[in-house]
């Protein structure tokens, strides 16, 4: 076991643990949407779970970063929340909001991400400027509807993980970045009847079953 400091906190963790782990088993919440527990490869994809670190010259990010004996650490650091709002706003920028409307409301990683930074989530006051982009409806099971997909890479993990042929991936480049199914067939797709867990990891709902609605999640809350 190892011992650091959080917020000023001593804390214990095992070695070799990443930090974003060691604050939420805590109960310290850092902001975060494309974290997956036990992943071996993270990227920091969505840029949210930034912290100052000792000496670090820069904020980063908790889920790449692997906890260490005597590490002085700062979640709450004015420069990190700066940091956050700027990273969930650029978010927002290509996210179409219409929580009403859609399965993830109140179920929604960003939803839960802006309620603790203190943004307010409504529609885009000129519409037009987020792609809406077409709804890939040819996956037997579910839909993917790439105007609220963050392209935080869990889906496409979570598949790979959980299947010896990856089923999901990223095509495109840069705004036009989605992800694809690669044109699945109802008999090689059969697995995902039962499986879902692309859909059920997804924090905003960007992959619905085909009724719509959204298997049920767990996802980590942050504090009220």
């Amino acid at each position: 076991m190892i011992v650091l400091t959080i917020d000023g906190r001593a804390v214990s963790a095992t070695e070799g643990t990443k930090l974003l782990a060691v604050c939420l088993k805590n109960g310290i919440y850092v902001p975060h949407l494309c974290d997956l527990p036990g992943d071996p490869d993270p990227g920091g994809a969505c840029r949210l779970c930034l912290v100052e670190i000792d000496d670090a010259p820069r904020p980063l990010c908790a889920c790449t970063v692997t906890a260490a004996e005597g590490m002085a650490v700062s979640t709450d650091a004015p420069r990190v929340r700066e940091l956050q709002r700027s990273a969930l706003q650029l978010l927002l920028s290509a996210h179409h909001i219409d929580c009403a409307a859609c399965a993830a409301n109140r179920r929604c990683g960003l939803q839960d991400v802006a309620r603790f930074l203190g943004i307010r989530l409504q529609p885009d006051p000129y519409p037009g400027l987020v792609a809406e982009g077409s709804p890939d409806t040819t996956h037997p099971v579910f839909d993917y509807l790439p105007h609220r997909c963050i392209l935080c890479g869990k889906c496409v993990k979570t598949c790979r993980n959980r299947h010896a042929a990856t089923r999901l991936s990223f095509a495109g480049r840069g705004l036009d970045t989605v992800v694809t199914s690669f044109g699945a067939t109802a008999a090689s797709a059969a697995a995902c009847t039962e499986c879902q867990a692309c859909a059920r990891v997804c924090p905003v709902g960007a992959l619905v079953l085909k009724d719509g609605s959204r298997p049920t999640a767990s996802p980590r809350m942050p504090p009220e």
